[in-house]
């Protein structure tokens, strides 16, 4: 059971926010988190999550999303398209699990911050629009 969701229903928050974050790599489009928070209620078809009932559980999920999306890109962290309003930046959660994976350093300023930010929405942009599947075919032909 996480945060009051049995294990499927966790398996399925986290695949439709892995759906919803892919499509707006594409083009650069983050997404506050209550905007965010809808549309994983509308994509999963499950009772919404709530940033005050639920906060303690946005983090890990989009930590576990990350991870999932990893799988396909290692060096990128899909959650960074998920921002908060007040400080048009993730949260400190997803600071933390940069720090943690090695994709930044413990002591990143916040221009360090922004400019990690920026290389991941191309990155993932790149990726999700076609353009890094189309580099690594041309560079692996089979």
């Amino acid at each position: 059971m996480m945060y009051g969701r049995d294990d499927l229903e966790w398996d399925e928050l986290v695949l439709a926010g892995l759906r919803i974050l892919k499509r707006r790599a594409v083009g650069r489009n983050m997404i506050q988190y209550a905007d965010f928070v809808a549309a994983l209620a509308d994509e999963s078809g499950q009772p919404p999550l709530t940033l005050s009932r639920d906060r303690a559980a946005i983090g890990p999920l989009l930590a576990e999303i990350s991870e999932r999306a990893r799988e396909d890109h290692p060096g990128l962290l899909i959650s960074v398209l998920v921002y908060n309003k007040a400080s048009s930046m993730p949260g400190k959660g997803f600071f933390e699990l940069t720090k943690r994976l090695g994709l930044l350093s413990a002591d990143a300023s916040e221009k360090e911050e922004w400019a990690f930010m920026a290389s991941q929405t191309t990155g993932l942009d790149s990726h999700y629009s076609g353009a890094g599947s189309r580099a690594a075919a041309a560079r692996n032909p089979e």
